[in-house]
């Protein structure tokens, strides 16, 4: 631009010092070129150089800033621009809703006005009417209230001896229902003092249950402890194995687990437990044939379902020991109404076929494979 350029006379200015300068350049050249500095020549090349460099980037810097500056104010007028065009858009719109209003308010006004005046002109109407009524109607009415008084007289007599009288029976009502309600509540009181006393005594009585159940379980496992112990004595006293059917395990898997009295039918904190050859009424469990040894006998594990009682469970085992050709019947496990039983028998026996056939017990067979007897229990 014009208004850029320098000065003739600053021109000139700079173009005088331009050839003293030269020479001096010049001669500063021919100096390090006698004194054979070639190692200054470098230096000075490589000075110039980066100070050229350095010139470059700093105007590059400026130009790059300068092209920001400017493209962020023409962003900012832009802004600007369309910020007031919106707002008077805004403003435009306000100002025709609020002449819409203006002009719903006068409409409203003189609907206002209209109804003002003809509801005036109405209560005039009827306060006219309601005059000429009033005027006959104080005359009809003089005559009735006359005659009324006096049938007001012979009533308030009357009302006055019923008031006494429903007065009394009131206060009689209300003297029978206040002590029938006291008596109700009187009775609620002792009815929830005896709940309370009930329910006291069943908590105390709960609580003697568990302990009791508690002192038979820890009976049950030392008597059972004691057994097992007596057992493994007497085993090792005994170097051969008598011809008789030895008696069932007490231990976890034998007559321990079903042959002592359930928790729930423990009549003291520590009964004696029965053995499995007790059975239920007493009577010796049934021998294995003569002339068998336990290596002739065959194992099957049985697995018995839908045994929610304890004691049905002890007398489905008992009657599984009975069963002829079982040597022996171990129950290995009692939990969740499912008994495990392990049953010693002779090979011929078809043992599906005879425990389905027990009196009083139906039993279904759900699996039968070599060695394994799966059934239930039906209700």
């Amino acid at each position: 631009m014009d208004t850029m350029s320098p000065p003739p006379n600053e021109a000139e200015a700079d173009e005088r010092p331009a050839a003293p300068a030269a020479s001096e350049r010049a001669a500063e050249d021919a100096r390090h070129d006698a004194a054979g500095d070639g190692a200054g020549v470098d230096e000075l090349v490589i000075s110039n150089d980066w100070a050229r460099r350095r010139l470059d980037l700093y105007g590059q810097v400026e130009r790059t800033m300068r092209e920001g500056i400017g493209q962020a104010l023409q962003t900012a007028a832009q802004i600007r621009a369309d910020v007031e065009r919106d707002a008077d858009a805004y403003l435009r719109r306000l100002a025709g809703e609020r002449a819409g209003l203006e002009e719903a308010i006068a409409a409203l006004e003189r609907r206002r006005e209209a109804a003002e005046a003809g509801l005036e002109r109405r209560g005039r109407e009827i306060d006219a009417e309601l005059e000429t009524r009033r005027r006959d109607q104080e005359e009809v009415l003089e005559g009735q209230l006359r005659a009324a008084q006096e049938e007001v007289r012979s009533l308030r007599q009357a009302v006055e001896e019923e008031t006494r009288r429903l007065r009394q029976a009131a206060e009689e009502d209300v003297a029978r229902l206040r002590s029938a309600t006291q008596a109700e509540i009187d009775q609620m009181v002792r009815e929830a003092e005896t709940r309370r006393s009930q329910v006291a005594a069943e908590v105390r009585a709960l609580e003697e249950q568990v302990a009791q159940i508690q002192g038979v379980i820890d009976s049950f496992l030392d008597s059972q402890l004691q057994t097992l112990r007596g057992s493994l004595g007497a085993t090792r006293g005994q170097p051969g194995v008598s011809g008789r059917r030895p008696e069932p395990a007490t231990g976890a898997g034998g007559a321990g687990l079903l042959g002592a009295d359930a928790p729930g039918e423990a009549r003291g904190p520590a009964g004696p437990s029965r053995t499995a050859s007790e059975g239920t009424e007493g009577t010796p469990a049934p021998e294995p044939p003569a002339g068998r040894s336990e290596a002739d006998h065959a194992r099957t594990s049985m697995v018995i379902s839908g045994l929610p009682h304890f004691s049905r469970a002890r007398a489905l085992w008992q009657a599984i020991q009975e069963v002829p050709g079982v040597a022996e019947a171990k129950a290995i496990n009692y939990q969740g109404g499912v008994l495990a039983i392990e049953v010693q028998h002779v090979p011929a026996l078809d043992l599906p076929a005879s425990v389905s056939d027990l009196q009083g017990l139906r039993l279904r067979v759900t699996e039968a494979t070599p060695g394994h007897l799966s059934l239930t229990a039906d209700a």
